[in-house]
């Protein structure tokens, strides 16, 4: 990423620059969401990652910010969408990562994870796995 530009640059050299950058901030912006939730709000019970954990929060309507990977949104459809509404609804704010914030989403919760207003009592720490996953919030 270029700090600077010449000031004979033309207006596609700004425009690349400019998306350049707000890649860049986008990607940092993402990580910085991801390694919180992962390093600070999970072990306080204030975060749940996979999918079992994620609904779960989301019926309690603890549900803060609702961070999903681009992969996860396109094989797990039916279930992100259902997620997506039940965050809206309850006046969470939806992430959809990118680069490799959505990558170590992937790898680390499954592609969805969520940060908590509250934690959730008895909430017992969740498998990040992938299996036995329902296809609802239901």
């Amino acid at each position: 990423m270029s700090a600077s530009l010449d000031h004979d640059a033309t207006d596609r050299q700004i425009v690349d620059a400019a998306r350049e950058a707000a890649s860049g901030l986008r990607a940092m912006h993402g990580r910085a969401l991801l390694d919180r939730l992962l390093e600070r709000m999970l072990p306080q019970g204030r975060g749940e990652v996979g999918v079992p954990a994620t609904q779960r929060a989301l019926h309690a309507e603890a549900v803060d910010l609702l961070l999903l990977s681009p992969q996860f949104l396109e094989t797990d459809a039916p279930v992100a969408e259902n997620a997506v509404h039940a965050a809206l609804a309850q006046g969470a704010d939806v992430e959809v990562l990118s680069g490799e914030a959505a990558a170590h989403l992937d790898r680390a919760a499954g592609g969805i994870a969520a940060r908590l207003r509250f934690a959730i009592d008895g909430s017992p720490r969740p498998d990040t796995g992938r299996d036995d996953r329902p296809d609802t919030l239901s």
